[in-house]
């Protein structure tokens, strides 16, 4: 399976750039026909941050209730734990979501994890997961 960070999402959903909007869209295409794609509650929570904070929410609403379906149940406990322990131990307590999003998708199963944040970078030896920044 490959985990797709929130950004993935947004780009393909709201046109900010033409050519990441493209990616994004064809990434999402090809991992829901190969049944490779996941998202966590995380994902979906930010997703609707975000596209209120863009006033696309409403708008917005149908994607929303699709992408769920390809949901992880639940972040858990030790996802969390996990999380704040890289946290501290890398003083990288602003990333908390993002280290939540790596712990969840290694503990789910998956083999990838893309995004556009480059500060995804910093978790490459932290992962056993391929972490692919676009």
């Amino acid at each position: 399976m490959t985990f797709f960070d929130t950004n993935v999402l947004v780009y393909a959903i709201i046109n900010q750039d033409s050519d990441k909007q493209k990616l994004a869209e064809k990434l999402i295409e090809d991992a829901i026909l190969k049944q490779q794609f996941a998202i966590s509650p995380l994902v979906l929570t930010e997703m609707v941050f975000v596209l209120a904070k863009l006033g696309q929410l409403p708008a917005q609403k149908d994607l929303l209730l699709y992408f769920q379906k390809f949901s992880t149940p639940a972040i858990e406990k030790v996802d969390v734990a996990g999380a704040m322990k890289m946290a501290l131990e890398l003083g990288l307590g602003k990333s908390i979501n993002d280290l939540v999003h790596l712990i969840h998708a290694e503990r789910s199963g998956c083999e990838k994890l893309l995004t556009f944040d480059k500060g995804f970078s910093r978790f490459v030896s932290q992962s056993n997961m391929e972490l692919v920044v676009l």
